[in-house]
């Protein structure tokens, strides 16, 4: 995931942006595709890791989320990669800092979180196949290697252009990350005191 901004003259960097969130707390606003999503926890975590205070907005879909960041309506975004590459690389929107553990191929000049100053602030939106709980172990392995299988070179290129970077794993693994993302998710929001609607 990655943060981004419409107005790279007044926000040039992460740093600049959580002081104007401290000095006026509540006023800065962040777009998402709605409550729960992506987007909403990206902005979660950040005022938790910053102390920051924002005003979430949230839109009907990713789309209308980044039109109206594009079109300077919010203040920010914390956006999945693929629906922020197209604008950056156009101009429309800046980038400000990638919430993963390293750089961004797509935006190597782009400091990730921890660069910028905001410590343990990482978080990525992915997707995975899943199968019923009680698939047998033996089919759950075929699948994971003809799902490798259809990876190959030429489909991670072109995935790798529009931001998705292909982290082919064991079912074990993904299970793992599902666990620990349930729990960070749940803290998150926990703490803003959202309930279910």
């Amino acid at each position: 995931m990655v943060m981004i901004v419409k107005d790279k003259a007044k926000y040039p960097t992460v740093a600049s942006f959580i002081a104007a969130a401290k000095a006026n707390p509540g006023k800065l606003t962040f777009a998402s595709s709605g409550d729960g999503s992506p987007q909403h926890l990206g902005g979660l975590m950040f005022e938790s890791r910053t102390q920051t205070k924002l005003l979430h907005v949230p839109y009907r879909g990713g789309a209308l989320a980044i039109n109206d960041t594009i079109a300077g309506t919010v203040d920010a975004m914390f956006a999945v990669m693929p629906e922020a590459v197209p604008h950056v690389k156009a101009g429309t929107l800046a980038a400000l800092g990638v919430m993963s553990p390293t750089r961004s191929p797509v935006f190597p000049q782009v400091p990730t979180m921890q660069e910028a100053g905001v410590a343990n602030l990482t978080l990525s939106a992915w997707m995975a196949l899943l199968a019923p709980a009680k698939t047998p172990k033996s089919i759950v392995d075929q699948l994971n290697k003809a799902v490798a299988a259809a990876f190959d070179n030429e489909l991670k290129a072109k995935l790798a252009e529009s931001g998705i970077e292909v982290a082919l794993s064991s079912p074990e693994d993904a299970q793992r990350l599902i666990t620990q993302d349930i729990k960070i998710h749940a803290e998150l929001v926990k703490a803003s005191g959202l309930v279910p609607q």
